[in-house]
């Protein structure tokens, strides 16, 4: 890396659609505040509110390793013959870590999953534990909230 320039990009200046827009735009809606370009930048970048510890919330990577794609394993091959079996390696004690930070931090309201695999895999490890509330279709796509029970009988 000798010779050649890094240049640091701030995140504040992603223009385009990202998860984290969309995710700090749902909070703010539910919190009952304006969703604006402006507010969700600033719930983002300025007031670092998305994904704190003290938030009402609880953001995180249910499968964090960074991968080219959702369906390759690079550069992990020598690891894992397939992302079938980094999640079968991987999930259990993820969701286990999840479920232990969810109970440890009595702020967290809410939880929002937004990957069909990952949140299914949720759904599975919750099931003795969780209720469906609702659903409804928006856009020809199904959405549903559920509730999650613990044992301290705290519901998210």
């Amino acid at each position: 890396m000798f010779g050649k320039v890094c240049t640091i990009l701030p995140l504040s200046s992603w223009i385009g659609p990202n998860v984290w827009r969309y995710i700090a735009a749902f909070i703010l809606e539910f919190e009952g505040r304006d969703v604006t370009v402006e507010n969700i930048n600033h719930y983002i970048f300025y007031a670092k509110q998305l994904g704190r510890e003290s938030s009402n919330h609880f953001l995180g990577e249910m499968m964090p390793l960074p991968k080219p794609s959702k369906k390759s394993i690079k550069p992990y091959e020598s690891i894992w013959s397939s992302v079938d079996d980094y999640y079968d390696e991987a999930a259990n004690n993820r969701l286990s870590l999840i479920r232990k930070t969810i109970i440890e931090n009595q702020n967290v309201k809410l939880i929002v999953s937004y990957d069909r695999t990952l949140t299914e895999m949720m759904l599975n490890y919750f099931s003795s534990t969780i209720e469906i509330v609702s659903t409804w279709n928006f856009k020809h796509k199904q959405y549903t909230l559920y509730k999650i029970t613990f044992s301290n009988e705290r519901s998210i």
